[in-house]
């Protein structure tokens, strides 16, 4: 959420990753070393323990209620970041991406010689995900 001049409200993670399924009400959080030392197939696809999932309605969760409405006033701790520029973080899905701007912004994806442009009219944040082909 934009708060004004550039500064914007984010919610503090307690762990890197957070999977959520909003038709199932499951959610799981691992860490760094999980990912590593879970059973990776193609760098894509991973194998953990089941208990791992957590029920939203048993384990509460104040990023998953926040960001669906499910309480009234925020629960989680905030941070406040500026943005000068565009910030961009590559996710861990390939090829896709974050980012968050000050003002509406463009951005052009060239791939095999082709342009394609993107844009933001909102000065906020937005998911991205760009395909690639190999040349």
């Amino acid at each position: 959420m934009k708060k004004q001049n550039g500064t914007f409200v984010g919610i503090q993670i307690s762990t890197p990753f957070l999977a959520v399924n909003y038709d199932t009400q499951k959610y799981f959080e691992i860490s760094n070393d999980e990912v590593i030392q879970a059973i990776s197939f193609d760098g894509n696809t991973y194998i953990y323990d089941p208990t791992i999932i957590k029920s939203m309605d048993k384990n509460p969760n104040c990023i998953i209620d926040q960001i669906y409405g499910r309480v009234d006033e925020p629960v989680c701790r905030n941070t406040l970041y500026t943005v000068k520029t565009i910030a961009w973080k590559e996710l861990h899905k390939p090829n896709t991406w974050f980012f968050i701007a000050n003002v509406p912004s463009k951005a052009a994806i060239i791939c095999e010689g082709r342009r394609q442009e993107i844009k933001s009219n909102h000065p906020y944040y937005r998911k991205m995900y760009i395909k690639l082909h190999r040349i």
